[in-house]
């Protein structure tokens, strides 16, 4: 009788666990779809929780998001004369269940009709700490190298990974240091920027321990994404 009772608990006890999970995950869902809604409405663009505009191939090339396997949610779309701009979720994959930790990579693409100066990836780092030990274990994006600037102040905050050094360094000119320290102090959050050919993407850090949660934050990423210079 006793073992029977045992498996009953045990059974009830992991149906109430995978109840609690789903309702976490829709409940979770559900804030992420009011965020964005806010934003397409406060803003007039276009919102959708399904990906429409085959952004999935687009961004299967980026670092740390773009998986195929993880859907994109939450679509905006904000159309210019000079390029479509996206905004959009994507479940993170961490070493524990992404669906426990519920983080997301909030990105902003911009995928432009002229190409950037250079391709690379920018990390802002925890700390100056930090960005040193990573820089000691190399770069952990195939076929690229983690390039230094030579300027301790940005070194220490950020950490740049790209093919093409020389490249790299003459696009990142002291306006381009400056407009990178601004974005990052106006983002509540670890902030990271990709440039890949006519694509750029602007998005909070993967070590970010929080998720973007304000509109205003969805605002700023935007406007970093905008402010960006193209390469003439």
């Amino acid at each position: 009788m006793i073992p029977l009772i045992v498996g009953v608990v045990v059974v009830l006890l992991i149906v109430l666990t995978v109840y609690a999970i789903r309702k976490g995950t829709q409940e979770f869902e559900e804030e992420r779809n009011k965020l964005f809604g806010q934003f397409a409405d406060k803003h007039g663009f276009q919102y959708s929780n399904v990906d429409t505009f085959n952004l999935q191939k687009k961004i299967s090339s980026m670092a740390g998001f773009g998986i195929a396997e993880i859907p994109l949610k939450n679509i905006v779309f904000i159309p210019t004369d000079r390029e479509d701009i996206y905004l959009f979720d994507q479940m993170k994959i961490t070493g524990r269940s992404a669906s426990s930790q519920r983080g997301v990579f909030t990105v902003c693409l911009i995928v432009s009709k002229k190409k950037y100066g250079a391709d690379f990836t920018i990390n802002e780092a925890v700390s100056a700490l930090n960005a040193s030990i990573t820089r000691d274990m190399g770069s952990i994006v195939p076929g690229t190298g983690i390039i230094e600037l030579e300027d301790k102040v940005f070194d220490d905050r950020f950490i740049v990974n790209g093919q093409h050094p020389d490249s790299i360094k003459e696009l990142l000119d002291e306006d381009i240091k400056k407009f990178l320290f601004d974005a990052a102090n106006r983002f509540s959050l670890q902030l990271s920027m990709q440039i890949n050919g006519n694509m750029l993407a602007v998005h909070n850090s993967a070590s970010s321990k929080r998720n973007v949660e304000k509109v205003t934050d969805l605002e700023v990423l935007v406007d970093i994404a905008k402010g960006f210079p193209v390469s003439k």
